[in-house]
């Protein structure tokens, strides 16, 4: 088995389901880094994952509304 390049970590986020949720995450974070519990590149690490999830969560707030105004720009069926 090859060896580990990087350290297990033992550091809890919160539940990230909402973009407020990503803000205490990456408060967290920066909390985390200061206190010495995560390294500066951990915690960067740790910020593009968070920026990432925030990107996928925006996306899936994002798809319903543009989903309901292309509906109501579609004409009436039965007209052309």
């Amino acid at each position: 088995m090859p060896a580990r390049r990087q350290r297990t970590l033992q550091f809890k986020l919160p539940p990230i389901k909402t973009i407020d949720n990503v803000a205490v995450a990456s408060e967290s974070v920066v909390s985390g880094v200061a206190r010495g519990q995560l390294t500066p590149a951990e915690g960067q690490a740790f910020s593009a994952m968070l920026e990432d999830r925030r990107r996928v969560i925006e996306i899936q707030d994002q798809e319903p509304r543009i989903r309901a105004l292309e509906d109501l720009n579609k004409p009436p069926s039965g007209s052309r």
